[in-house]
């Protein structure tokens, strides 16, 4: 099994780690493609910055005016790109807190993969072949998609990747039976 970890202290019942896929380079569903050079400029201004979702009371929501913070990604945050199906995807390491944000890490135990959605300033663009190219731009932040939206960019989710020995159990069965 990969990406179960088993921790045995305090932070284990006030944290989960979260292991995001932010975007990645290329064209998107908005039609603004982004340079690889241009996406590795911006990933440190991720630091610091908010993992945030909405709520209807079974899922998360979409970009909504009342999302609200359920992790972040701290300075230390580990990012690293990945290639996959000719993409580099931005992935980057977040924190939950089960404290807090207990209704969206319970969403996660019962279903560990969920879709999310940058959220950025653009900076400057530069338009040619009828497509908006993203020049330069800094993160805002990471939604939390629901089952009934779909990210711009294709393959961009969430998943937790350390559970208390309580949870591996049932995180496991429930990642092998979808």
């Amino acid at each position: 099994v990969q990406k179960f970890s088993i921790m045995d202290n305090i932070s284990d019942e006030q944290f989960a780690f979260v292991e995001v896929y932010v975007c990645h380079d290329g064209n998107n569903a908005h039609n603004m493609p982004i340079s690889f050079e241009v996406l590795e400029k911006a990933k440190d201004t991720l630091k610091n910055k908010f993992l945030v979702a909405g709520y209807n009371g079974r899922d998360f929501k979409g970009h909504e005016k009342d999302e609200m913070i359920v992790g972040f990604f701290p300075e230390s945050s580990k990012m690293w790109f990945e290639e996959m199906n000719g993409r580099h995807y931005l992935v980057a390491e977040a924190i939950m807190s089960k404290i807090y944000a207990k209704w969206a890490y319970d969403i996660f135990v019962e279903s560990n993969k969920k879709d999310v959605s940058m959220e950025i300033t653009v900076l400057e663009t530069e338009e040619h072949d009828n497509l908006i190219e993203i020049k330069d731009f800094v993160f805002n932040g990471v939604t939390i998609l629901g089952n009934s939206h779909l990210p711009a960019c294709e393959g961009a989710n969430a998943s937790i990747i350390k559970f208390s020995k309580e949870n591996a159990l049932q995180a496991y069965n429930s990642h092998f039976s979808s």
